[in-house]
């Protein structure tokens, strides 16, 4: 594909000029914005990037406070992972005895590390290939333990005798008096957070962690997922007997605050140690996590009084659970009594249509709550149902910032009426829509026109997942060229909902589309308004490079930035371009074609690389110079002179002597 360089346009008004320049204070020097934001959308991650070793822990570098612990393998992990983003999250490779043994020292003398994740590790004698144990693995485990700063650990896809190893050697440690530690300033007297996603669970390994819990107050957080069976290998989901005696310790932890169990089939037993948190004066439970748990009406109702009195609650999800009418009516009740509740994830009468009357009083329930901000809903209901769910949808009143409507099967008045509800709500800030195999071409368009090109609809993160034709994705694309709040649109081609990947969405010609609507080059002003916000697109697959430049010199966060680069490279710059326009401006608006044209960059990669390969860079400077009648270099005579290019006046400089 073409990038910047081609067209050329008339003389331009200066007028033009000056309103490309207006800009709030302090345009020319745009702020920096946080780690790993600029590029991290466009481009690839390298993977270089996401490393650390031995040394930098040893170090106590204070920007690295979150590491992950595994093999070379394991940072496809650490790429896909949003606490990458959020903590700055490094992996450090380990594969021998000595390198178990150097972390552990490491950890144990640094005091600015608090994240720790440990991934796709194996026990046994077969672990390694030098013959390892799971025993040796765990070397560095002493060094966790006599942490002064470790906050979270999370295991993730971990065997069960490394799990165990760690949490024997964690209970035998925190069972010893203070006075026969090694550092009584260690023992994770910090701890706030454990986690174990993936691992099998066992009884016995239940029970160790059970026991480690007893042993400390500061447990703030607490994350259980199961691995889901796949053969007659696995364990499977833990009974309701071994997981209740993990809950019934956790019910002495007074500073709990949040609870994340996935994949884990809750009985009567464990559901009444939820209760009895729920239920405890002066809990702190403010996030419940309660998905795959296979709770339907019946295991619902064990909670729902003391969740609804609840008045700490905060995130709520019980998604993957058989909700009935007895579980809404519970939920409904805590939307209209809780003011706390910002965070709800919830999937009702997946096996039969919600009639109309039941997603009225769900409405009516989501409206009294004047403080949720983000609902993740699984329903299916009738055209009737969703009119009411739309009326909520775009109230002024409503409060959403973040709406998912996942398999609703949404037909084609349906998503009609929530494209307008949704484009006339100037709170909602991301929205995702997910397999809804009926819409047409005409309806995705529909939805283009009344979302992504109301003046009202403030969305900036959006996400549709579903079986698109060409023509749908490119009427979404086109209706990008005004937008003027989306910054992240992701796009996935979705034909078979049981398969976990897919065919890009993206061919050739959108992501020619999206090169036109981010720069078009059509003339001066159809480049001015074209879009400067979008930063990040996602289809599945791999983006061309000219669209990646586009949309990380968009990442440069600045409207007026961002249009001058353009300009300069659409219109000003090449063999066949000519620098009149420019020159063609009275003595009055000459400080802004100065100001315009030498405006300085800041200083990162990604941009730097586009800048250079765009040519906007001191040439063009420098051609304005030497053409513009208003700069003449006078000789010694008094006679103007031709302006040398800047290699011959830094040559003559040199020669004299």
């Amino acid at each position: 594909m073409e990038g910047f360089g081609g067209g050329n346009d008339g003389p331009m008004h200066v007028g033009q000029l000056v309103h490309f320049n207006l800009g709030p204070p302090g345009w020319n020097d745009p702020p920096v914005p946080p780690v790993g934001e600029i590029g991290s959308h466009a481009g690839d991650v390298d993977p270089e990037n996401l490393t650390c070793s031995v040394a930098d822990i040893a170090a106590n570098r204070p920007e690295l406070t979150s590491v992950v612990i595994g093999h070379e393998e394991s940072v496809d992990f650490v790429k896909q992972n949003d606490f990458v983003k959020q903590n700055d999250t490094r992996l450090l490779v380990v594969s021998t005895v000595s390198d178990w043994e150097r972390a552990g020292r490491a950890i144990s003398k640094n005091t600015t590390l608090k994240h720790l994740y440990f991934i796709d590790l194996e026990g046994g004698p077969d672990a390694y290939a030098d013959g390892t144990s799971d025993h040796y693995v765990f070397k560095v485990t002493q060094g966790v333990l006599d942490s002064m700063s470790l906050e979270t650990i999370c295991f993730n896809n971990c065997d069960v005798a490394c799990c165990l190893e760690f949490f024997s050697r964690f209970l035998r440690y925190r069972s010893q008096s203070p006075s026969r530690r090694q550092r009584d300033i260690g023992g994770l007297e910090k701890f706030k957070g454990l986690g174990l996603t993936d691992c099998d669970l066992t009884p016995h390994l239940l029970s160790v962690i059970a026991n480690s819990l007893l042993t400390f107050n500061t447990l703030e957080a607490f994350e259980l997922f199961s691995v889901e069976e796949e053969d007659e290998q696995d364990y499977g989901s833990p009974k309701d007997e071994d997981m209740s005696v993990v809950l019934e310790s956790l019910v002495k932890k007074h500073k709990l605050e949040c609870l994340a169990l996935e994949g884990i089939k809750l009985g009567p037993k464990s559901l009444g140690h939820v209760k009895s948190m729920l239920k405890r004066k002066g809990s702190r439970l403010e996030a419940l996590k309660l998905v795959r748990c296979d709770i339907d009406d019946k295991a619902f109702k064990i909670i729902s009084a003391d969740l609804v009195s609840n008045k700490r609650i905060q995130a709520l999800d019980l998604s993957g659970n058989e909700l009935g009418a007895v579980s809404r009516e519970g939920i409904e009740s805590l939307l209209r009594r809780s003011k706390t509740l910002k965070n709800l994830s919830a999937e009702f009468c997946l096996s039969e249509y919600l009639r109309a009357s039941e997603a009225e009083d769900l409405a009516e329930s989501l409206s009294c709550s004047k403080s949720l901000e983000i609902l993740y809903l699984q329903t299916k209901t009738s055209h009737l149902g969703w009119q009411c769910l739309g009326n909520y949808f775009g109230n002024a009143d409503c409060s959403l910032k973040d709406l998912q409507l996942s398999d609703c099967n949404l037909l084609s008045a349906d998503l009609r009426v929530l494209a307008s509800a949704i484009g006339s709500n100037p709170k909602l800030e991301t929205l995702s829509l997910e397999g809804n195999p009926h819409l047409t071409d005409e309806d995705w368009t529909v939805f283009a026109d009344r979302v992504l090109q109301s003046p009202v609809s403030k969305i900036k993160d959006l996400q549709l997942i579903a079986s698109f034709s060409e023509e749908s994705i490119s009427s979404i694309i086109l209706s990008l060229r005004r937008n003027k709040t989306l910054k992240s649109l992701k796009i996935e081609y979705d034909d078979d909902p049981d398969e976990d990947e897919h065919q890009p969405a993206f061919t050739d010609r959108h992501w020619e589309e999206l090169d036109k609507v981010l720069s078009d080059r059509t003339g001066i002003m159809e480049t001015y308004h074209s879009n400067h916000r979008l930063v990040s697109v996602s289809d599945g697959g791999n983006p061309p490079q000219n669209s990646k430049d586009l949309l990380s010199i968009n990442a440069e966060g600045n409207d007026f930035l961002v249009a001058r680069t353009k300009i300069i490279g659409n219109h000003f710059l090449g063999p066949a371009v000519s620098i009149k326009p420019l020159l063609n401006v009275a003595l009055t608006a000459l400080p802004q074609v100065v100001s315009w044209i030498g405006c300085r960059f800041r200083k990162n990669v990604t941009s730097e690389t586009a800048l250079r390969e765009y040519g906007v860079d001191r040439n063009l400077m420098y051609e304005f110079v030497r053409n513009s009648p208003f700069f003449i270099e006078h000789g010694g005579d008094g006679m103007s002179a031709e302006v040398p290019p800047p290699e011959s006046k830094k040559q003559k400089t040199g020669d004299v002597r």
